[in-house]
């Protein structure tokens, strides 16, 4: 059976995408933002649909089933069941700014309802075939269904938490807490959208300055230079708060929905909550501010799982909340948890991958029943059916050849004979390196295909990257790519963690041997690599280690900020054109910008093999 799942099958979400499943088989997994070059993009997955078609060679007449998130993403339902509510904040910020509240306010709900405006006025109506079958499944359940199903654990506590998401009956909620037992979820408990910690972070996010749904990763990487002051005991008034026997909700909820998309901004500031953030921030400052919201976040989580349970459990989460590393870290760390798994793409991208699960399971539409079919996928008894996340597009050396040559007059590049050999050169004479390889990631980290790498000794590395090559924030922290066997090592108590979804405190003993990859706080975010699961990869870090003694190296995303991570040849060649690296390691080509003709670069190599030079194929 040959399934397609969506995020979304109309336009107007945000970070939509696709995945292809094939008798059960992950085969193509990917998010539209890589094709169009516009980050978190939320229109109708076309390209990575076709992307997807091309890699399995298929087309629509072998489609059985397309899965997706709930039919209609209806903003109008909730705001018609708070109607009263709205109107008052509504009326409250006319009278603070008429013309502002007007257009900005008009713009965020044709923002927000954009999809079933597109779907009433038949802009995406047609977007598939008649005749294939179409599943629909609620947000939550989509998410748990992502994170339960690729895991190994068949008896677990699982948690979908987000800013918020419908039910099938358009009844919006930020959390479901799902019991998964022997391949069955069972709905325990909602958590209604007035409780949701991730409006409340994502309001402070924004009140900082950054973007919503994106910035939320600056939060927690600014909150480590942050202290505790009494700006947390004012912000509390602000949060959800869970008096370990139900969630009491924020009194501005309606006002955080306002922060939902970043030309909102100014509207949210003019709002009461928004307004004594302002202040707050005026008074304590960014990181102190940042350090309350991210306490806040870590306590609540805490105290809610905590009293989840009286016996050891292992957590499987999914939902945006679950990109925080560091929260992730203080459920990891609580006496009755065994184990965390955290869904590698955990924000809404990867709903698509849930939906299709869903519909692998049972092709019955699901009918608000509190259980799904007993009936359990094979994967659910026999381990984890993803192991890499290594599921978008790849490219031949031919073809990676062929574009290179279309730079010729910009480029010269060459062929060594050990190409993770001479990677560890780069990184030990300290280039910051441009890696390029296999098929691209599936969700936001970039683990081992589209990354950029450096030498994790040196201190002023750090700076470098964040300010002249990517060009963001300075106090944002790089994550390391450590050998799988060494990893406990260096990172207390980390085992396996593939996926970079997980903070770790790094041994003290080591934290001098590696500053570039350490933060402030202590921490790192390791990816743990296996010769099994990416082998080139894994002996570029071997290569290193046999260097210099150590056993990881700095791991970031491939991209200059604000942009997604690289996807084709195309993208990477033109990010070492821009500076974003010294080098670009493609394949099996290693590549450098041309230098000038009034200064004729010298080539010379002792072990490696000079092709392409003057743009000729091998």
């Amino acid at each position: 059976m040959t399934i397609l799942g969506l995020t979304s099958p109309l336009s107007g979400i945000h970070d939509n995408g696709a995945v292809l499943l094939i008798n059960g088989d992950i085969v193509f997994a990917s998010s539209e933002e890589r094709f169009t070059r516009k980050k978190h993009e939320g229109a109708f997955p076309s390209r990575t649909i076709e992307a997807a078609f091309r890699h399995a060679n298929i087309g629509w007449n072998d489609i059985d089933i397309v899965a997706a998130v709930t039919p209609r993403y209806n903003i109008f339902s909730m705001i018609q069941n708070e109607k009263v509510a709205f109107l008052r904040v509504g009326l409250d910020l006319i009278r603070q700014s008429p013309f502002l509240s007007v257009t900005s306010g008009l713009r965020l709900l044709l923002g927000l309802g954009s999809p079933i405006l597109f779907d009433h006025l038949g802009g995406d109506h047609h977007w598939t075939p008649r005749y294939i079958q179409k599943e629909w499944f609620p947000h939550h359940l989509t998410h748990a269904a992502s994170a339960y199903y690729i895991q190994p654990h068949t008896q677990c506590l699982v948690l979908s938490l987000d800013g918020y998401g419908a039910d099938m009956d358009g009844n919006w909620l930020s959390g479901v807490v799902f019991d998964g037992r022997h391949g069955q979820l069972t709905e325990q408990m909602r958590i209604g959208v007035d409780a949701s910690l991730g409006l409340f972070y994502q309001a402070v996010t924004v009140a900082l300055g950054f973007a919503p749904n994106d910035g939320e990763g600056k939060t927690m990487g600014l909150a480590a230079y942050g202290k505790r002051t009494p700006v947390v005991d004012f912000l509390r008034r602000l949060a959800p708060h869970w008096d370990k026997k139900t969630w009491r909700g924020m009194p501005h909820w309606r006002e955080f929905m306002i922060s939902g998309r970043s030309h909102s901004r100014p509207l949210f500031l003019k709002t009461p909550s928004g307004s004594m953030l302002a202040k707050l921030l005026k008074k304590h400052g960014q990181e102190n501010v940042a350090w309350a919201a991210q306490h806040i976040l870590e306590e609540e989580m805490v105290s809610f799982v905590s009293s989840l349970h009286d016996r050891p459990i292992h957590l499987v989460c999914a939902g945006g909340i679950f990109l925080n590393v560091k929260m992730n870290q203080k459920l990891r760390e609580l006496p009755k948890v065994s184990g965390v798994f955290v869904q590698p793409h955990a924000g809404d991208g990867g709903l698509a991958f849930g939906a299709a699960l869903l519909a692998s399971i049972s092709e019955a539409k699901f009918r608000g029943v509190t259980g799904l079919p007993a009936v359990a996928p094979k994967r659910a008894e026999a381990g984890p059916a993803m192991s890499t996340a290594a599921l978008g597009v790849g490219y031949t050396n031919q073809e990676m050849l062929q574009t290179l040559q279309t730079f010729q007059g910009q480029v010269v590049w060459e062929r060594p004979e050990n190409i993770a050999e001479t990677t560890a050169d780069l990184l030990t004479s300290g280039k910051v390196v441009g890696w390029f390889q296999g098929r691209a990631e599936w969700g936001p980290r970039a683990l081992g295909y589209r990354s950029v790498l450096a030498d994790p000794r040196d201190p002023k590395i750090k700076d470098r990257i964040n300010t002249k090559l990517k060009q963001r924030e300075w106090f944002m922290p790089f994550a390391p790519s450590v050998l799988a066997e060494e990893a406990s090592k260096w990172f207390v108590g980390c085992i396996s963690s593939p996926f970079m979804t997980m903070a770790y405190d790094v041994n003290p003993d080591k934290i001098k041997q590696i500053p570039a990859v350490v933060h402030v706080d202590g921490t790192a975010r390791p990816n743990t690599v296996t010769d099994r699961d990416n082998p080139l990869y894994y002996h570029v870090i071997k290569a290193f280690q046999r260097r210099t003694g150590i056993p990881l190296i700095l791991n970031t995303s491939f991209n200059r900020h604000g942009l997604p991570i690289v996807n084709s040849p195309i993208d990477a060649i033109e990010h070492l054109l821009k500076g974003c690296v010294d080098t670009l390691v493609i394949g099996p080509f290693v590549v450098q910008k041309r230098e000038p003709l009034s200064m004729p670069q010298q080539h010379k190599s002792t072990d490696t093999k000079t092709v392409g030079l003057q743009g000729t194929s091998p």
